[in-house]
């Protein structure tokens, strides 16, 4: 019995990958297990997911968060904005856009940052 994908863990951040073929190429069958784990710039733990006589996929929960990227400058001559709607000297989380500008009273280009993997 190949055990039906559609039954995995659907979270946000979350790598199903190893589930959906086994080292033959094949579907998973009844009676194997695969792992779960968190994607790039997310952090978690990894769940062994095992199929099932049904088809279906079993396994522990798996929870996956965005990293987080710290603001680790002080400067008052100027700001972040963070497209996700974080605000001046908070943090930023793993896929958010950032650009920092001057504040009033001073002068320069503003720069585009990202926040890439917790950095």
């Amino acid at each position: 019995i190949e055990c039906y994908t559609g039954s995995l863990p659907v979270v946000e951040g979350a790598n199903v990958t190893d589930c959906l073929r086994g080292a033959d190429g094949q579907p998973l069958g009844a009676g194997q297990s695969c792992q779960v784990s968190c994607n790039h710039g997310f952090l978690g733990s990894t769940e062994t997911m095992n199929c099932l006589e049904s088809g279906l996929f079993e396994g522990p929960a798996v929870t996956c968060a965005r990293k987080q990227c710290s603001i680790t400058w002080s400067n008052a001559d100027f700001e972040l904005d963070c497209r996700s709607g974080f605000a001046l000297n908070t943090a930023a989380m793993h896929g958010d856009v950032c650009v920092a500008y001057c504040m009033q009273g001073f002068s320069g280009p503003s720069t585009e940052l990202k926040c890439e993997d917790g950095s």
